[in-house]
């Protein structure tokens, strides 16, 4: 499937789960609802791929950025429920009780465009993130209401 111009869609949520699993083993499901309010925000990938080793604390210091966060997650729940949908549809990815896994990888292409190269370079970050610190941890200090 060649993907040219995906924006703010499942197509583009797939592959960015994807690029983001394929630096971890598996994700449970509270910290994949993270995974698109971080990368479909441009100012927030920016800022990522503008460091070489970017910090949760660098994010959280950036009032706007944070200040925004909790609309972010609840503006993008549907697409990143959708998501998980479309990509385990695909065999893209596993789910089980606990986590989502990945089951196929999707190899970056120029094809898919530049968007998908910024998010996929930010990817490796955003997985460290996931992976360092627990749920309620991110979910507190990013001011998600739930």
């Amino acid at each position: 499937m060649k993907v040219k111009s995906a924006f703010h869609n499942e197509v583009l949520g797939a592959l960015t789960l994807n690029f983001v699993l394929a630096h971890q083993e598996a994700i449970d499901y509270s910290k994949s609802l993270l995974v698109l309010p971080f990368l479909f925000h441009a100012r927030t990938v920016n800022l990522i791929n503008s460091s070489k080793s970017f910090r949760l604390e660098k994010l959280l210091n950036d009032k706007e950025l944070i200040g925004g966060f909790n609309e972010r997650y609840y503006s993008f729940l549907p697409i990143s429920i959708n998501t998980i949908f479309v990509a385990n549809s695909l065999s893209f990815i596993s789910i089980t009780n606990d986590n989502i896994t990945l089951k196929n990888t999707i190899i970056y292409s120029p094809d898919m465009g530049d968007r998908a190269l910024k998010i996929y370079n930010a990817a490796p970050m955003v997985s460290s993130i996931l992976q360092s610190f627990s749920s309620s941890y991110l979910y507190t200090k990013l001011k998600i209401n739930l």
